[in-house]
């Protein structure tokens, strides 16, 4: 299972299409809250979390709120991926300093949904 912090209606639809398309089990949660409230009750769902995917321009999201998101999804070993659009490099350094496992911008993830999502 794949869970997926956004508010983006457009991408998310996208990521949606190409998750279903190769079978992937993916969730849409709408905030930081929300995504670790999913990843701690991962283990009763009984769905293994293969990777959590950030859009690192959520509204409500903020930088100082990464690092947690990391400490979180390491307790059950999943990576953290994050995008933002390539002017917001604030974002896309604080998220690698947060320790994501990769972070694209919002046009390489948008052109690479399905290898991202099969990584």
């Amino acid at each position: 299972m794949i869970l997926y912090l956004t508010k983006d209606l457009m991408l998310a639809s996208n990521v949606r299409s190409v998750a279903s398309s190769a079978n992937i089990d993916l969730k849409i949660v709408p905030s930081a809250d929300k995504l670790v409230e999913a990843v701690k009750s991962n283990d009763a769902d009984g769905h293994e979390l293969d990777k959590v995917l950030v859009d690192l321009q959520t509204p409500g999201l903020a930088a100082d709120q990464f690092a947690d998101i990391v400490a979180e999804c390491r307790l059950c070993s999943a990576p953290v991926v994050g995008y933002a659009q390539h002017v917001y490099v604030d974002l896309i350094d604080a998220a690698k300093s947060a320790g994501f496992s990769a972070v694209y911008t919002r046009g390489q993830m948008n052109g690479n949904v399905a290898a991202i999502l099969n990584q």
